[in-house]
């Protein structure tokens, strides 16, 4: 009524006392107000914020500019309204309140925050027909780029927010994920043009490393042809921008990292690694260097088969690349010295390896 009468002074108490209700920071009370009846009320208050000039329009802005856009359709109502609250809750505590919210209130927001995050992701991964919809979805042979994206960015933030969960249910998700063969999903990604979907298939790499490396290496081994390990490998020294080749470089020391591996693990994925993908690395190495007799090229850029204009690769690839071969003297120093002293032209290597790290360090 008092927004119908364009009645300022009585709108501006009633955001006074709205704003005094937020800041007795009452779990109780949040419930009430952050149900999906109050929500809208509750924000289109705080619009009339006497110590701003014009009125807010944030139910404009929340109504008609914010758009939920489902990847894959969720029919659970719960899990839908979850999600709903938890943005508005954020858009309230970043948006409309961040000035006036002490920090009591805003951890409990937060916490608030986490909370239905927790449960979101609870009841999707207990929800078997959800998870292997996704995957069958983004397996189909008839997908379109676009849907396509939208499946990845849905699955990375899926795992992302699978951290608010306790560590046993995560471990659990990512066991259940990695049997529904996430894995499989993340090679496919990992060879697109769209570097957004890449970097979104390197970050699911690495939370799962983080959560349980044994999972990706025990899929390597099993896997025939080992492509995902190989487009780890080459993923490291292509320019994706964005520094993406230090996450490449981040999640082969993670797989190769000695301390961490345990049973028959230990030695296979690095016979793999050393077999199949080290001449590979050492050979980008090598074919970055200018003989002698070359011209120089820009300080910029190496150069690859010494075309100075389509093969390029930057100083800071092949820095990342000098970086994991240290880390493979330090961590295998007796696989590495048999790979080098079987390997016949061990002398020019070396030596190339050691002009490479001068030119790098200059």
């Amino acid at each position: 009524m008092c927004e119908d009468l364009e009645n300022l002074d009585d709108l501006h108490m009633i955001f006074k006392l709205v704003r005094g209700i937020i800041l007795l920071n009452s779990p109780s009370i949040f419930d009430k107000i952050f149900s999906d009846e109050l929500i809208l009320d509750i924000i289109g208050a705080l619009e009339y914020d006497p110590e701003v000039a014009k009125v807010q329009k944030h139910r404009i802005f929340l109504k008609d500019h914010v758009v939920f856009k489902e990847a894959i359709p969720i029919k659970n109502i719960s899990v839908v309204s979850r999600i709903h609250q938890t943005y508005r809750i954020g858009y309230l505590k970043d948006v409309i309140l961040p000035r006036i919210l002490d920090d009591a209130t805003l951890a409990s927001l937060n916490t608030m925050i986490h909370t239905n995050n927790a449960a979101v992701i609870s009841l999707l991964k207990d929800d078997a027909c959800f998870i292997q919809d996704l995957f069958s979805r983004m397996r189909s042979p008839n997908i379109s780029m676009e849907l396509k994206r939208e499946l990845v960015l849905f699955l990375h933030e899926f795992c992302t927010l699978s951290k608010s969960l306790p560590l046993v249910q995560q471990l659990r998700l990512f066991r259940d994920l990695s049997g529904e063969g996430v894995f499989e999903i993340v090679s496919d990604v990992l060879q697109s043009q769209d570097r957004k979907i890449v970097s979104a298939g390197t970050d699911i790499v690495i939370l799962f490393l983080n959560q349980d490396p044994n999972l990706l290496r025990s899929y390597i081994v099993q896997q025939e042809g080992n492509s995902l390990l190989g487009l780890l490998v080459k993923g490291m020294v292509t320019d994706f921008g964005e520094q993406m080749h230090c996450q490449f470089l981040e999640i082969l020391r993670i797989l190769m990292d000695s301390f961490t591996m345990s049973g028959a693990h230990r030695d296979v994925i690095i016979e793999i690694f050393y077999e199949r993908h080290l001449d590979y690395l050492v050979d980008v190495i090598a074919s970055s260097c200018p003989s002698r007799s070359a011209t120089r090229t820009s300080p910029n850029s190496a150069v690859v088969g010494g075309n100075t204009e389509e093969h390029r690769i930057k100083p800071e690839i092949l820095l990342n690349v000098c970086e994991l071969l240290c880390f493979c003297v330090v961590h295998h120093p007796y696989r590495i010295n048999i790979y080098f002293n079987t390997t016949w032209y061990f002398l020019s290597r070396m030596n190339i390896l050691f002009a490479m790290l001068s030119s790098l360090t200059c």
